[in-house]
């Protein structure tokens, strides 16, 4: 993304729960967005901040993040994840201990 680029906070929420769950059921992430509305309403505002985080995705001339048979994803052949290279690092010095 843009250097520069600020995003709304519900499209920053979403973002983040669908890169640390890697995979997330999209009404999952309604739900954990959305905990004081009803099922129809949490969906709702998903879909609405959905389309705003795709616009913002597809400006990186990639389709890293997808929406699929219910469940919303980052692809991580697509884009780097410094937390997965912290956890690889971590994982390399516990062996090496």
């Amino acid at each position: 993304m843009g250097p520069g680029l600020e995003l709304r906070l519900r499209v920053r929420e979403l973002l983040g729960v669908i890169v640390s769950n890697r995979a997330i059921p999209r009404d999952t992430a309604a739900c954990l967005l959305w905990p004081d509305k009803d099922l129809p309403a949490a969906r709702s505002n998903l879909r609405v901040t959905l389309s705003h985080l795709m616009r913002v995705v597809e400006g990186t001339g990639s389709t890293w993040i997808t929406s699929r048979h219910g469940v919303l994803a980052v692809d991580t052949s697509l884009v780097r994840l410094d937390v997965d290279e912290f956890t690889s690092a971590e994982a390399l010095g516990r062996q090496a201990e």
